[in-house]
């Protein structure tokens, strides 16, 4: 077999798993909270998704219709801007439903399975979502991996570690947590500010988020 036929046949198979990861990974991840051999192999790993998995546990008391699920791929084809659950269709999981944990907002599911669901995360290229922070509302957009929110023309009760959170004009739940203001920049005219966002989520440690039905979604 000479090489071009190597290298078709190798993308033929990753494309062929790829396509089909869905219905696979359901499968190996079955009893998604069964920690049992982490317990027994790795103690200190078990340690930590576990006390993870409670904090989720205690939160979703607190709420109404939610559900908790282990998030079990990220998408490198995606630059990791997308992760995949384990819940989807059979467990009533829609797009446009809510990804949260305890510390503020995830992501949102942009496409659902049987079994699985993907998440389109906050640094997602394709995030707009309308928040408020201090007494000034605007947009959330990512660039490279990063929160920012342009454009803002009044400064009222904005400052570095103000909370910014989504406001009534998006079409999520109102008042989620998404970060803190971590730098404020001007443009060279002075006329608008430009905030960088530190996201109140660490996204690159996933390990079990809640899903919660949002009513506002279209």
């Amino acid at each position: 077999m000479n090489k071009n036929k190597k290298i078709i046949l190798i993308l033929f198979i990753f494309l062929v798993i790829y396509f089909i990861k869905e219905p696979v990974i359901a499968l190996l991840f079955k009893n998604d909270f069964n920690l049992k051999d982490k317990a027994c192999n790795y103690p200190e790993e078990y340690l930590k998704l576990k006390d993870e998995y409670d904090a989720l546990l205690e939160y979703k008391t607190t709420i109404n219709d939610t559900l908790i699920s282990k998030v079990i791929f990220y998408d490198p084809l995606e630059f990791f801007e997308t992760v995949t659950i384990i819940k989807g269709k059979s467990e009533n999981v829609a797009v446009g439903d809510l990804v949260i944990n305890e510390l503020g907002l995830i992501g949102i599911v942009s496409k659902v399975n049987t079994h699985t669901s993907k998440v389109a995360l906050l640094p997602n290229k394709d995030t707009h979502i309308a928040v408020h922070i201090g007494d000034v509302d605007g947009l959330l957009t990512s660039e490279n991996g990063n929160l920012v929110i342009k454009n803002i023309t009044r400064m009222d009760n904005i400052n570095v570690g103000s909370s910014v959170t989504t406001s009534n004009y998006s079409l999520l739940q109102t008042g989620l947590l998404i970060g803190n203001v971590k730098e404020i920049k001007t443009n060279d005219e002075n006329l608008s500010y430009e905030l960088l966002i530190e996201p109140a989520v660490n996204f690159n440690n996933l390990n079990y988020v809640t899903i919660r039905k949002n009513g506002n979604y279209e």
